[in-house]
């Protein structure tokens, strides 16, 4: 799928939010975590560093989207909690520093999914540019963890489970609905469709196709127009922590 690293050195949010009395914005240069959420990760929340990439194409084994970055904003005390949808979520930016020095090609758009099955697929279809997008979801959770209850160093996933095994990561990178349902994307495009991300990555001063260099600030600008986007910022925020997916 893809190769890239966008190895993560810092990350930051820029929020702002409005009710229908008061307006607020925050700069959250310090998360409450980061974390490389990877089956053979032995140094959960203490790796300087991390990856993103994706798994074998045609691949059964492991997630399709296999390495991902988790970082996590507490947002209680800078934004108001418990205002639902009397909450906008009016802009919201995540900025993340690339640590790989040119060690991957940018590419600002999305790419079909198609693009990321195996050539002998019949569905395959070439990659019509260079590089693979660096995307943003939420963040879900199963076997038992929640927002509030997953840390940095919680287990990837439960205990005796194959670290080769699809779908049984404790926190995964997802889309929501607009009703708040989320869906786990780890599985894309094995599941056969292309899940519409929060942002793509994107960094000022360079050409698509160019290789990274290293201290470059990615920027992903957060579709706060899509009601499913919306709603998961609104519920982070109304419950003090905000966490987002790279992959």
């Amino acid at each position: 799928m893809k190769t890239v690293t966008p190895a993560a050195a810092s990350a930051a949010l820029i929020a702002c939010v409005a009710s229908a009395a008061q307006t607020w914005t925050a700069d959250l240069g310090t998360p409450a975590y980061d974390r490389w959420m990877y089956p053979f990760n032995s140094t959960p929340g203490t790796r300087p560093t991390i990856s993103t990439f994706g798994s074998e194409p045609g691949a059964a084994i492991f997630d399709c989207r296999d390495g991902q970055m988790l970082v996590a904003f507490d947002t209680a005390g800078v934004l108001p909690t418990g205002l639902g949808d009397g909450l906008t979520v009016t802009h919201a930016v995540l900025e993340l520093e690339v640590a790989g020095n040119l060690a991957f090609a940018y590419d600002p758009t999305p790419d079909p999914w198609q693009t990321f099955l195996g050539p002998t697929d019949p569905e395959w279809i070439a990659d019509a540019d260079a590089g693979q997008p660096v995307e943003l979801f939420g963040v879900g959770y199963r076997n038992g963890f929640s927002r509030a209850s997953f840390a940095e160093n919680s287990p990837y996933a439960p205990a005796g489970t194959s670290p080769l095994a699809p779908a049984v990561r404790n926190a995964f990178a997802a889309t929501c609905a607009p009703d708040g349902t989320v869906r786990d994307v780890s599985r894309t495009p094995r599941e056969r469709y292309g899940p519409v991300p929060f942002a793509v990555g994107r960094i000022a001063g360079l050409a698509a196709g160019e290789l990274v260099p290293a201290g470059r600030i990615m920027r992903f600008e957060i579709d706060v127009l899509d009601p499913g986007v919306q709603r998961y910022l609104r519920d982070g925020i109304g419950a003090g922590r905000l966490a987002l997916a790279v992959t």
